[in-house]
């Protein structure tokens, strides 16, 4: 049965609908009287039944133009000036209350939602970096709409369309054109306003479906007067088969595999430049490690001889001044005067007094217990690196080689006294450098 039917077979003074599956239907007395149509005719004390979800809108035509009355279901009540009041100005027309006066009713389901499924055939999209390759493709999907229940929205509706020629079929086909035209036309400029190859488009069904959405909403209720209550794009599928697709997946595929190898080349290049860095660090800090290492050797050295030094100089200074003075007492006729050969014994006298308190004191100095402190212990540990032993460091080298991650707490080490090699956790010297030189997260 279609939505918009004529029933000719209606009772001419119970006006109702008993349809079951109707947008819009229009109303028709089964009898008339006068000279009124027949599908116009309404006596005087008819009956309306309108139903829950419905509204009953009568068309007056009069000379000065058309007039409109609602009623909004649910409501079944006779005709009288009161629920129409338009029937005051046409009691004057009726003859001793049996003439028919002309009236077209239409009953507008405002519950009922029309489901339109659409589908656009397949069409030609391009990819901006290369227009020469064309891809068809086509969409699927559907809509639900249906007439505002509220007076302004079905007011609107009626002053859109004219109700006594009005086809839901025609209908239809009005706004499924609007859906499709607007659907292909996000569809083929996806690609560009979101940024991907048009090979991608599949994966913006539900950005172009919201996309759409909200554009058609408003252009169904301004030029249409429904409301759009759901729409879906089902599908959106490229023709896998064409030409343009196949060289676009050629190119994106040869595109794609240049891609990696550059990156992992560059990736590649990066690592080794960190292995290099890192080994010239490590030989930096060994080499720094070694020189402090020597020099504090020396100083030690010279820390410990340093009051024997200090004698040899002192020694050293006397005999000069002894023999100074004495080529003082032998200047002359060269047998030396008395007072020359005096001062030099004297001289030699108190140098040598001082030479014997010299190294007293350096005899002294050594003897006496922490007079010169000895050196600060620099315990050195032998460590297995790579299955061999890489050399003896200090513990400030093993805490740099600990943060340069060389080594961790399962490194074997070894110093002298210990019994055998030993992990560098299981040593208590060594544990701190392994809770406060954490080696980076490369």
């Amino acid at each position: 049965m279609g939505i918009f039917n004529k029933n000719e077979g209606g009772l001419m003074d119970v006006i109702r609908c008993d349809e079951q599956d109707y947008l819009i239907w229009k109303w028709s007395p089964g009898g008339s009287a006068g000279t009124s149509r027949k599908e116009n005719a309404i006596r005087k004390g008819s009956r309306i039944s309108v139903k829950s979800g419905s509204v009953a809108v009568f068309v007056y035509n009069q000379g000065n133009g058309i007039e409109q009355e609602y009623l909004y279901g649910p409501v079944e009540t006779k005709l009288d000036t009161l629920n129409l009041p338009i029937l005051s100005n046409l009691l004057s027309l009726l003859y001793n209350g049996s003439a028919p006066y002309r009236a077209e009713v239409y009953f507008i389901n405002l519950a009922k939602i029309i489901q339109v499924k659409f589908a656009v055939p397949f069409f030609d999209i391009y990819d901006s970096r290369y227009p020469e390759y064309g891809v068809p493709v086509a969409v699927r999907g559907a809509f639900n709409f249906h007439i505002p229940s509220g007076e302004n929205g079905y007011k609107h509706f009626i002053e859109l369309h004219r109700l006594d020629n009005f086809n839901i079929e025609n209908f239809t086909e009005q706004v499924k054109y609007s859906v499709t035209s607007r659907v292909k036309s996000a569809v083929m400029n996806a690609p560009a306003n979101y940024g991907v190859s048009m090979l991608h488009v599949e994966g913006l069904i539900g950005k172009i479906r919201d996309e759409v959405f909200n554009e058609l909403e408003s252009l169904f209720n301004a030029e249409y007067g429904v409301v759009l209550s759901a729409f879906e794009i089902n599908a959106i599928e490229l023709d896998k088969t064409s030409e343009g697709y196949s060289q676009l997946m050629y190119i994106t595929r040869n595109q794609n595999n240049t891609r990696v190898r550059a990156k992992t080349e560059i990736d590649i290049q990066n690592m080794r430049d960190t292995q290099r860095i890192n080994a010239e660090h490590y030989e930096d800090t060994l080499r720094r490690q070694r020189e402090e290492d020597q020099y504090a050797r020396h100083m030690n050295t010279q820390s410990n001889n340093f009051a024997a030094h200090q004698v040899n100089r002192q020694a050293d200074i006397a005999y000069a001044a002894a023999d100074s003075f004495a080529s003082m007492g032998s200047a002359g006729d060269g047998c030396g005067s008395p007072m020359g050969m005096m001062a030099g014994m004297m001289m030699g006298e108190a140098m040598s007094q001082n030479m014997a308190n010299a190294m007293n004191n350096a005899m002294n100095t050594q003897s006496m217990n922490g007079a010169v402190p000895p050196p600060i212990p620099n315990a050195r540990y032998h460590i297995v690196i790579n299955g061999q032993d890489a050399g003896e460091f200090d513990k400030q080298a093993l805490s740099q080689m600990a943060i340069d991650g060389r080594i961790n707490k399962n490194t074997l080490v070894w110093k002298q006294g210990m019994a055998d090699w030993t992990a560098a956790g299981s040593v208590y010297e060594l544990q701190d450098i392994f809770v406060n030189n954490v080696p980076p997260i490369p």
